[in-house]
């Protein structure tokens, strides 16, 4: 994400390395973008290690010019409109969310290969002995159908492909 118009003219990851680029990534602690997505791509990309000055830390400059968000992505949107940042790392859908609530920022589109689709899979299970067992239940088979995927794709995600999508029953100890 950066902010509306671009005015440095980030292109993709690999300007993350320039030094006139004030960086706000999400928190390596316990900010699930960056433990789940960020820390894969940002490796892949050998910028990991290069942006974070090998530290994990909250509300923290591992470098002088790279901030780790206290909380939450969400705090990115802000230092880009306040301008105490040039660039930030969020999901697509977090761009989609703060221009639709009128922030002026915009996305830097990655390549597909950095969407991580083969290697990032998100779960969705009902829970045991709720009262609303039978409505989970519906909501899952929504969700494995064109529709559910369509209203998924609707609001800037992905969507599961059918093989994705189908629900199995597993037993697990937990």
């Amino acid at each position: 994400m950066v902010a509306g118009g671009n005015p440095k003219r980030v292109r993709g990851l690999e300007d993350l390395r320039r030094p006139d680029l004030r960086v706000d990534l999400p928190n390596p602690v316990d900010e699930g973008i960056m433990s789940v997505y960020g820390r894969m791509v940002l490796a892949r990309h050998g910028l990991l290690d290069f942006l974070s000055g090998g530290r994990e830390c909250k509300a923290c400059r591992p470098i002088p010019r790279v901030l780790f968000t206290e909380v939450h992505h969400r705090e990115i949107p802000a230092a880009l409109q306040d301008g105490a940042a040039d660039v930030g790392l969020v999901w697509r859908t977090e761009v989609r969310n703060a221009v639709a609530a009128g922030l002026n920022v915009e996305g830097v589109d990655l390549p597909l290969q950095d969407s991580l689709r083969g290697e990032v899979q998100y779960l969705i299970s009902p829970l045991t002995g709720t009262p609303h067992a039978a409505l989970a239940m519906r909501y899952l088979r929504f969700l494995g159908t064109k529709p559910g995927r369509g209203a998924y794709a609707a609001h800037g995600f992905i969507p599961a492909r059918p093989e994705e999508s189908s629900l199995s029953r597993g037993s697990s100890s937990r």
